[in-house]
């Protein structure tokens, strides 16, 4: 029989173990570590190194909430964003964000083509300096749209001129370029854009005066009878028609009616309120908070019942403002979203609602409070957490019976600080 000669009918036995493959890409990038300097071909290093030298960038770009998301939920997400990576990948028709968040990573795609679909809303800057325009539009307005998604603050070509110690040289700019057939029609179009591009820097720079009207087509005839070659990019600095006078920089220097102490100051006085004694209320605080504006705690009630709640803090104007969340639960039927709705009108605080489906709850009831003098933060905290998780205790125990539950059960959503009412 055939199977006398074969180890095993397994599939997955011809898959290298995990420890394996690990051992093996751990082995590679030791050697391009250790590898002579010089050029060399991108690696997985390079990756890795961007990555970390750019970590915050990644994070904005492409995760900007992760940092406040429960940490359960950072590797599968993490995950996704690394899935299915390829050299090259395209769009046509509709967005596809996973390529396009891969595109703004250091590794793969390292070529991404797509029509016009990402002409305007996308930032592809992180990591790309080179934008190719296979067709061109015909308006000026069109192709600066196209070279903004990669001409941008942070960008990989600002962060390179940046750390420049010497004149900048072309390789060294963003490059664009407009690849086009010489002998065709394509050369008279390219010529024609890239003039009226020109003319498009001029004249939102040097004055106000309208440009004649283009012509919506192109006369073959008359473009080939101009003795005239691509016109280049201007390479003198462009004069704006409003420029800063001597006389508008006469005057005294005054100090900040801000400054960077004083976010910290706010900060430090919010987070000494677990410190605080707060009258007629006793907390349980978390030890390990949050961070970022929201504390976490459960108000222990003479009954044994506890009702977990997070404040968080917010502006109101000049003003210092703390806003209580406690939630409810889950509402499960219609029945019970029609007592709720009638309850809240008799209330004095609000009932929130939440529109992410899968949760550990979708009602909350929330209120805030300002903070005048530090005096009397102890007191104004107290009675705004104990309005707040006394009404959410009372309609627990009216409408969802025996669902006394845990701050560890709401801990997750409550950390996003997410205001469910306006």
């Amino acid at each position: 029989m055939v199977t006398d000669h074969l180890p095993t009918l397994d599939p997955s036995a011809a898959i290298d173990r995990a420890d394996v493959v690990i051992t093996a890409y751990l082995d590679e990038l030791e050697r391009q570590v250790g590898a002579a300097p010089g050029p060399r071909p991108w690696a997985a290093l390079d990756e890795l190194v961007a990555l970390a030298e750019h970590y915050e960038l990644v994070l904005d770009t492409n995760l900007s909430d992760l940092p406040r998301a429960d940490l359960r939920e950072a590797r599968s997400r993490i995950g996704r964003l690394f899935t299915a990576q390829q050299p090259v990948a395209g769009m046509s028709g509709r967005v596809n964000n996973r390529l396009v968040q891969q595109f703004r990573l250091p590794g793969y795609p390292l070529v991404l083509i797509c029509t016009d679909l990402l002409q305007e809303g996308e930032d592809l800057h992180p990591f790309c300096s080179r934008v190719y325009h296979y067709g061109l539009a015909w308006t000026p307005s069109a192709i600066e749209q196209r070279i903004g998604r990669v001409d941008r603050v942070r960008s990989e070509s600002e962060r390179r001129l940046t750390m420049l110690n010497r004149p900048a040289t072309g390789e060294d700019l963003l490059q664009v370029y407009y690849p086009h057939l010489i002998d065709t029609v394509e050369r008279l179009q390219v010529r024609r854009v890239l003039r009226r591009i020109n003319d498009f820097l001029r004249l939102m720079h040097e004055g106000l005066l309208l440009q004649a009207a283009g012509e919506g087509h192109l006369d073959v005839g008359r473009e080939v009878l101009v003795n005239e070659d691509v016109p280049p990019l201007p390479s003198q600095p462009l004069r704006t028609s409003f420029p800063v006078r001597p006389e508008h920089l006469d005057g005294q220097s005054r100090s900040l009616a801000v400054d960077e102490t004083l976010a910290a100051q706010q900060l430090d006085r919010f987070n000494a309120i677990p410190n605080m004694a707060l009258p007629g209320l006793a907390v349980d605080w978390e030890r390990n908070q949050p961070g970022s504006g929201t504390l976490l705690g459960t108000a222990i009630f003479s009954n044994g019942r506890q009702q977990p709640f997070s404040v968080q803090l917010e502006r109101e104007g000049p003003h210092l403002l703390v806003h209580c969340v406690s939630p409810i639960g889950r509402v499960s039927t219609t029945d019970q979203w029609d007592d709720l709705a009638k309850w809240s009108a008799a209330i004095p605080a609000r009932l929130g609602t939440v529109e992410v489906r899968g949760g550990s709850y979708d009602v909350t009831v929330e209120d805030d409070v300002l903070l005048t003098t530090p005096t009397y933060d102890p007191t104004r905290v107290a009675a705004l957490i104990r309005r707040v998780t006394t009404l959410d205790d009372g309609l627990e125990r009216e409408h969802l019976p025996e669902r006394d539950r845990l701050l560890k059960e709401f801990r997750a959503e409550l950390e996003r600080d997410v205001r469910h009412t306006r």
